[in-house]
């Protein structure tokens, strides 16, 4: 593997730049992750992006970096103790280095000689794809992909003033420096013997998401903006024409939510994305969808809080506010994606749930994923299908076209109803699933309330009603946990001394680590949990019977996983790995902090 930390100050167009060599990293083979460290602030600061790349899959990022690509001095200054012994740096020749692995290019002059300031960056990758030894003429498609027509003969004349501009012995030292990592071996796999990944795609969390939900059928989404979601809005708002959706910006987030109810009640197939501290606000609608029983998706991309907190860093805080939120009690589904790949499948899935069950769906990401990319395999459109709105009677919904979508069975309305216009919207069921017809079908009165109902949805205070509707609305609680919640993907082998426990993003970390933790000779093995709630307590309960450490990995203060497996099982942590800094665990540090709880 080879990393690359492209740093630089706000506005000097670190994205395009990174995006840029991700894809050139990709035309030539490579899989690809990519994280982001951004300050909250539009110029200015200091962000960076590690580029990690190599033949084989890239699951997580490393803190340990070959190559340094300097746009600014504080790139050069906060990150070179980060560098490899074997490392390079790439830097403006204006800049300070003092070290004998820099290569000073002309960046700022050859930008002011082309008349244009921003194509420094350009000069950067052209010397990057000599020290690579990458084609340099696949470069001028991928600048015909992302910038204006007019942009992309200047960029190619500051790329080539970089590729020139290494000269052959650095080229060469470097070539061997970055191929040793990167290939594994040294030398340049030929072309002839690459992996094709011409069909697979770069893509963060946030598009995967706004992916996933359209090929659920998505209709209607709404945000107030707040980072680290805001990029599903963005990317949704440039897309509502082509897909046939509407998308809107609401004024605060709570009217998103309430938004996003009432549009799911009139029918719509709706979404609403948020971070931790937007959701806070949006409880009482919440708590409202699951009182009138209203299908709801909201993701909440986390990021650290309380409150503002650290807008652009990530931060897995928000586990208890996802489950816990909202008054009174009433069932909803929560569940965190594992990877960009997963978060476009767990979307779509979301939303059958929450169509299924008439229940809140709560996806929970963050800042890790949302604003990181990696190289994955193309959607796999065949695995998905598009969720039905309402019950089965196509008679008294044929205005909705229902027969044109694929039948799914979510409660059965009885003909006498319809005929005497006494539709139950909350009739007791065996399963607590009610039929739900839309309001203004002309055969049905369909009435909602936030306050307590009977099966007419009429207002009524009767104890027996109360107790009825209660164990009504709970019974969904546990046909979801009994037959669609997935207990927890398991690393390693069952039965290990050493078990680890995570959500959501730790995954790929995880993944590494644990491979890296065995082959040091501990045996270890984790789980990594997706579905959040209900929580499913199979796989834990029989691995805590003969493991010597569990260990909950997390990055929150309090060990929010940690604590609900206690409450859920009576299984206490031993040991607990926590990081709320607002920087993601790396494989290492997972890797350094297991061996000391092993050693003691």
């Amino acid at each position: 593997m080879f990393n690359i930390l492209l740093g630089g100050a706000a506005g000097q167009g670190i994205e395009t730049t990174g995006a840029v060599i991700e894809m050139m990293l990709k035309a030539n083979g490579f899989n690809v992750f990519v994280t982001r460290d951004l300050m909250s602030r539009v110029r200015g600061g200091h962000n960076f992006s590690l580029l990690r790349f190599g033949r084989e899959p890239v699951v997580a990022h490393d803190n340990k970096v070959d190559l340094i690509m300097a746009m600014n001095q504080d790139t050069i200054d906060f990150h070179k103790e980060k560098l490899n012994e074997s490392g390079l740096i790439i830097a403006d020749e204006k800049f300070e280095a003092d070290d004998s692995r820099a290569i000073m290019l002309a960046m700022t002059e050859t930008a002011k000689d082309l008349g244009n300031p921003r194509v420094a960056s350009s000069v950067a990758v052209g010397a990057l794809i000599r020290l690579l030894d990458l084609p340099e003429e696949a470069l001028r498609e991928i600048f015909e992909k992302i910038l204006r027509a007019e942009h992309v003969d200047i960029n190619m004349k500051a790329a080539k003033a970089g590729f020139e501009a290494v000269t052959l012995e650095q080229g060469e030292a470097a070539r061997k420096k970055a191929n040793s990592r990167a290939h594994g071996n040294g030398e340049l796999i030929p072309e002839s013997e690459r992996k094709d990944y011409s069909d697979w795609i770069i893509i963060n969390a946030n598009r995967a998401i706004a992916l996933g939900a359209l090929s659920a059928g998505l209709q209607f989404y709404t945000a107030y903006p707040m980072s680290p979601s805001t990029g599903i809005l963005e990317y949704l708002a440039g897309m509502q024409n082509d897909a046939n959706i509407v998308v809107e910006q609401a004024e605060d987030e709570l009217a998103a939510m309430n938004a996003v109810v009432g549009a799911s009640y009139a029918g719509a197939v709706s979404m609403v994305g948020t971070s931790g501290g937007g959701y806070q606000l949006m409880v009482e609608a919440m708590s409202s969808a699951g009182m009138m029983e209203i299908p709801t998706v909201t993701v909440i991309a986390m990021r650290p809080g309380p409150v503002t907190g650290l807008p652009t860093r990530t931060e897995q805080g928000d586990l208890d506010l996802a489950i816990f939120a909202g008054n009174g009690e009433y069932p909803k589904m929560v569940l965190a994606v594992k990877n960009q790949k997963d978060a476009f499948y767990q979307t779509n899935r979301a939303h059958h749930i929450a169509q299924k069950y008439q229940i809140p769906v709560v996806v929970l990401t963050d800042q890790y994923l949302s604003d990181g990319a990696a190289t994955i395999e193309a959607f796999d459109l065949s695995k998905v299908e598009k969720v039905t709105v309402a019950a089965t009677d196509e008679e008294a919904l044929d205005y909705r076209n229902i027969a044109e979508r694929k039948d799914q069975s979510f409660g059965e309305i009885k003909e006498s109803e319809l005929a005497d216009s006494e539709y139950k919207r909350y009739r007791i069921t065996e399963d607590g699933i009610s039929p739900r017809l839309l309001p203004g079908n002309p055969r049905a009165f369909v009435s909602v309330d936030t306050d307590a109902h009977d099966e007419y949805g009429f207002i009524n205070e009767a104890a027996d009603v109360r107790t009825d509707q209660m164990d009504k609305r709970m019974r969904k609680h546990y046909k979801l946990l009994a037959e669609d919640i997935a207990d927890a993907e398991q690393i390693g082998t069952a039965g290990s001394d050493v078990v680890i426990v995570a959500w959501g993003s730790l995954y790929g970390p995880l993944t590494e680590a644990v491979a890296d933790l065995k082959k040091q000779g501990i045996d270890v093995s984790a789980l990594v949990y997706g579905d959040l709630w209900p929580f499913p307590t199979e796989k834990i309960e029989a691995e805590a019977k003969n493991a010597k450490h569990i260990i909950n990995v997390e990055q929150n203060i309090s060990g929010q996983l940690g604590n609900l497996i206690r409450r859920q099982t009576g299984i206490a942590m031993t040991d607990s790995v926590l990081k709320y800094d607002g920087r993601a665990l790396s494989p290492d540090e997972i890797v350094s902090q297991i061996q000391e709880i092993v050693k003691g």
